[in-house]
This record gives C-alpha cells, structure tokens and sequence, in this order.
C-alpha cells in the first residue's frame, strides 16, 4: 500500500517486488525517491507514520492491498503445505505470480500472468474476507493472463481496468473489469474504499466491496478492521465477513499477524456461518528475496457446530523485484 518531503525515513528495504521503507525516525528522502515512493503513489495526504507502517507491513506480507497498485515488475513463486483437523498434509502444487510493467505505454500498462489457486480473479464467492479465508480452501487449478491499464494514479485514489483470459479447471474463459480505491484520512485513522468489478464467461458478473477502517498504534504496531462483501450473479444470497487485523513488526526481516475473521450469510437467513483465528509468522531469511511462512488457525464453522477445528499452514515464498531486463 502506499512520504511527503522534509519527513524521516528510514533505510529502503528490498522485502517485496519493491523497495519499501520499515518506520523509523531518522533520514531524509531525496526528490528522486519522492517521485518513485510507492507509499506517495498509494496513500498522499496521510502522515508519514501511518503511511510508512501500512506499506512496509502490507509489502512485507504480500497484502493484495499493496500488489495490485504496485508499479513494480516481479515474480513470485510460493510453495505451500496445510493440514488441518489431523488428516494428512497436504502438499500444494507450486504456484506463481509474474507482473511485468510495459514501459512502452508510458508505464501505465501491466502484464500479468498468474498460476495462483487463489488468485482473486477467480476466487470462490463464499469466502470473503481476509487472506486467512484462503488457508482452509481446497486449491484448484488456475492460470489467469490479462492486461492492467491504470489511467489514474493519484495520491488519493487508484482506478485500474484488467481484461484477458483465464483457464479455470480446464475452461478457458474471458474476464475483464474495473477497480477503484479511494483513501480518506481521519488522523491518526485513515478510510480506505475499495470496489472491484468483474466480468467473465463463466461466473457472470462479481461484484467485490471492501471498506478498510487502520491506524498505527503504539510500539509499531498496525490495526486494520475490514468489512468487505461479495456479491456473485450465480449465487443467492450475499456473503460477507468482518474481521479485525493486528500486525507487529520485530526487525527488518521479523513480522507477526493476528487476524480474527468473522463471514456471514444473508440466505437462507442473515447468519454466521463461521469465525476463523489466525496467527501468521513471516520471516525473511538466507537471502532478501526468500520468506517463510508459518499460519497455525483455529475454524469454528456452523457445519461442524461451531466445533473447533485447528489447522497449520506452511509456505515458502521467492519473490523477485526488478525483473524487467530478463524480458
């Protein structure tokens, strides 16, 4: 996700496709970095603290927030294993993310070819929320290939439109659709809007509303609740989810989340249909491009009486910024 000049910032970090900044309290930025400063492009007009917290944090984790408004080229490729409830592990197939910015179209045109099961373009309509939604899932395979075209890019708002192709389970498909966020601060608070809209051959239309209420709060520590909601024309009903995120930095390659999930259902009757726990531990080691991940969940869904159902994710992460001169 994304510092305004004369404010501190600290030694750039190279943990995602991007370089981004860790908080700090001492440094000053140069003109050139203010330009190329993600966190201005994403998040103008908020304090520097916030800004910088949110951004280093969100790359860190790989947040969708902060990837899909990336003007960065890189390639990420995840290895992952889940077990839950004492069955058996199981061992994911490798999956990948390659975003390339065309420099040709004044840098505002992004090619994207994804291998991701998870990939939102395709996600599954019941499980709004955040990433621990994800964990539990059945993966299925999918390659999605699209253009992005970001006509603005302000400090305040990102508006995107993604038009390609994807292969869902052996169905070649054609999807396209807008994406629109805009970020209104309340200091110390900040509200961030996002919609995405998408079209495609196979699930019709989808419909995608995310309201983000976060701020920084003391000893580095960074607060996001959500409410998001997912509305799809081949289901009844609307799922959506309330969840509430806190994540703490331990040093430049150390990072800890906890994220409680709560998803609903408006059909039959407006209910909850499960609370999720997570506790993520991401550490970047060996080398700045290698991450591991440990997710340990605990899910409470209604079709299992709200019984407590535990579960542990495992992944192994490369992601690779400033790819662009291989191709």
């Amino acid at each position: 996700m994304p510092a305004p000049a004369g404010q501190p910032q600290a030694e750039p970090l190279t943990t995602a496709p991007t370089v981004t900044r860790q908080p700090a309290d001492q440094g000053r930025p140069t003109a050139t970095e203010e330009e190329s400063s993600i966190i201005d492009s994403l998040h103008g007009g908020v304090t520097y603290g916030f800004l910088s917290t949110a951004a280093w944090l969100d790359s860190f984790f790989g947040d969708q927030r902060y990837e899909a408004e990336i003007n960065r080229s890189y390639l990420k490729i995840r290895f992952e294993a889940f077990r839950e409830d004492g069955t058996g592990m199981d061992y994911r197939r490798p999956n990948f993310d390659l975003r390339l910015v065309l420099p040709q179209l004044r840098k505002k045109t992004r090619l994207v070819i994804s291998g991701d099961p998870y990939e939102r373009y395709d996600e599954t309509p019941a499980q709004p929320g955040g990433a621990g939604t994800n964990i539990a899932q059945t993966p299925q395979r999918n390659l999605t290939s699209a253009l992005q075209y970001f006509p603005v890019e302000t400090n305040r708002s990102n508006f995107s439109f993604l038009a390609g192709v994807k292969l869902h389970n052996g169905k070649l498909a054609i999807l396209a659709g807008p994406r629109y966020r805009y970020l209104v601060p309340f200091d110390p608070w900040a509200l961030r809007f996002t919609q995405e809209v998408v079209w495609s051959s196979d699930q019709r239309w989808q419909s995608r509303t995310t309201f983000d209420f976060e701020r920084t709060l003391p000893h580095g520590l960074f607060f996001r609740m959500t409410l998001q909601g997912l509305w799809s024309e081949n289901v009844i009903g609307y799922p959506y989810a309330l969840s509430f995120l806190l994540r703490q930095p331990l040093d430049r390659n150390r990072a800890i989340q906890y994220e409680w999930i709560n998803s609903f259902q408006t059909r039959p009757t407006n209910e909850l249909e499960e609370e999720l726990f997570v506790f993520r531990y991401r550490q970047r080691f060996w080398r700045d491009w290698l991450f591991l991940e440990i997710a340990p969940q605990y899910r409470f869904p209604r079709d299992r009486s709200f019984d407590a159902t535990p579960g542990i994710l495992f992944r192994l992460e490369m992601v690779f910024g400033n790819i662009a001169a291989i191709f």
